[in-house]
């Protein structure tokens, strides 16, 4: 595992840091889902100011440079800097949503109980767009304009749906005050794959939609090629002192 020397500075003279309490939202200067995302139209792989709130889609198509550079540009003043989150924070949370007794340590390796899955059923209030697959490609609706209230599927084994929500749309998602480690889109990190020392490929973590919560939980490492971009990728921000 890496840790960036930006995150040893920040232990060691705040023993901490803050993280975002949402999965990082679509920039201002975005339009929402205007139409159907598929593979090979994926419009959101650009740089921005991302936003962290309730109830807006969260910013998916994005690969990990543009992701490490949108989140590094919310904040750098004289004060405060943010940055990608690291896969040692992402550890230190789930360890202290354990000794908080937010979850339990067996919800890590199977966060249906907490995570948005497609073989989970979630209770929300917020918005929904369902992914499908069809001839070799995901595609991705609309996000419905209105707030509504209502349940996601369980589709269990079948591959063919998932359903997307917005940030904090469930509270059974808000552990320890954060929203959606486990599920709804896989977050990019800072940490180096195991498969790689060359910096081409990362890792993402804690699952997304689109897969089962015991193959892919809170806790999972999955190394992605830099370049890589999906309906289900996105990111989060952490914040330092400075």
């Amino acid at each position: 595992m890496t840790t960036p020397k930006s995150e040893f500075i920040q232990i060691e003279k705040y023993d901490g840091f803050y993280i975002a309490r949402y999965e990082a939202g679509l920039a201002s200067t975005i339009s929402e889902f205007t139409e159907t995302q598929t593979g090979s139209n994926q419009i959101y792989n650009k740089e921005g100011i991302p936003q962290s709130k309730a109830s807006i889609p969260p910013w998916n198509f994005i690969d990990w440079e543009h992701s490490k550079k949108n989140a590094e540009s919310m904040y750098n003043n004289d004060y405060v800097s943010s940055g990608l989150i690291t896969g040692t924070q992402w550890d230190v949370i789930l360890n202290k949503m354990v000794s908080k007794n937010e979850i339990n340590a067996s919800d890590l390796t199977n966060s249906n109980k907490w995570g948005n899955y497609r073989d989970t059923v979630l209770t929300y209030t917020g918005r929904l767009t369902k992914a499908y697959y069809s001839s070799n490609d995901w595609y991705l609706p609309a996000f419905g304009s209105e707030t509504t209230n209502g349940t996601t599927s369980n589709y269990g084994s079948d591959n063919t749906y998932g359903d997307l929500l917005t940030t904090g749309a469930s509270s059974t998602t808000e552990k320890y005050h954060i929203f959606d480690i486990a599920g709804n889109l896989w977050e990019w990190t800072e940490e180096d794959s195991y498969f790689s020392t060359s910096g081409q490929y990362l890792m993402i973590r804690g699952g997304s939609y689109i897969y089962d919560s015991n193959t892919y939980p809170a806790c999972y490492r999955c190394h992605s090629n830099v370049n890589f971009k999906s309906l289900n990728t996105g990111f989060r921000v952490v914040l330092y002192m400075k």
